[in-house]
């Protein structure tokens, strides 16, 4: 019975040893996926202001074109 509990302890502290590496190998992969994160997360914004900043001079460049021809060509 003893050598049954002393068995059993070492599988437990073979467990608890494998469940700790395989801990410390998700808290590194969370450390990677949120720096990933951060670094989409900035890309996405850089994008939206990319995309609102074209709109606009999209919107303006058809104002000047508009107001050219209507004015003269020659603008």
């Amino acid at each position: 019975m003893q050598a049954n509990l002393v068995v059993q302890e070492a599988r437990l502290n073979v467990a608890a040893a494998e469940l700790n590496s395989a801990q410390a190998q998700l808290d590194d992969k969370q450390r990677e996926l949120d720096k990933v994160q951060a670094m989409y997360d900035g890309a996405v914004r850089e994008k939206q202001v990319i995309t609102h900043t074209l709109r606009q001079s999209s919107t303006l460049l058809a104002r000047i074109i508009i107001y050219c021809h209507s004015r003269s060509r020659d603008c």
